[in-house]
């Protein structure tokens, strides 16, 4: 008689953990950009705040670039995504479809590690609406700040 009742709990588990899989990757979504899955944007133009006095205007203009050079690849595969440029900020902003990129301390020497995105908000479906990209300190070169960004920007958007 237990070993049929641990039969049934172990079935009833495994099917509620093969639902709760189907779930996620049906709303793997952000209103972004999708993760893969070809579903479209929920809103395609993504606000970006840069936060003041973390980026030189040289080492900006290099994480714009490199966020436009990935929406041009993006945009190759079938997806409809714009970054727009709205400014510096003095903190996180936290509204629909924005993404604030800051400098953080990143304590790894792995150098796939040394940016993030991070969630800061997201809807009733588990779509991001507010997010923010974390870059390490010590990243200055515009070549770096550049590999750093694309590396935040796969992790969180999809692979370009």
């Amino acid at each position: 008689m237990k070993t049929h009742l641990f039969a049934l709990i172990l079935l009833m588990f495994t099917i509620a953990v093969a639902a709760d899989r189907n779930s996620v990757a049906t709303h793997a979504a952000t209103p972004f950009e999708s993760r893969a899955t070809g579903y479209s944007a929920v809103d395609p133009i993504i606000k970006v705040y840069f936060v003041s006095d973390m980026f030189s205007a040289e080492q900006r203009r290099a994480l714009w670039d490199a966020m436009q050079n990935w929406t041009s690849s993006r945009r190759t595969a079938g997806a409809k995504i714009t970054f727009v440029d709205v400014g510096e900020t003095n903190g996180l902003i936290d509204c629909h479809s924005c993404l604030t990129v800051i400098r953080e301390e990143i304590f790894t020497s792995n150098r796939k590690w040394r940016s993030s995105f991070n969630r800061l908000r997201q809807d009733h479906t588990g779509r991001t609406v507010s997010a923010w990209i974390g870059l390490d300190r010590t990243a200055s070169s515009t070549a770096a700040l550049k590999e750093l960004m694309l590396k935040a920007l796969e992790r969180g958007l999809g692979a370009a």
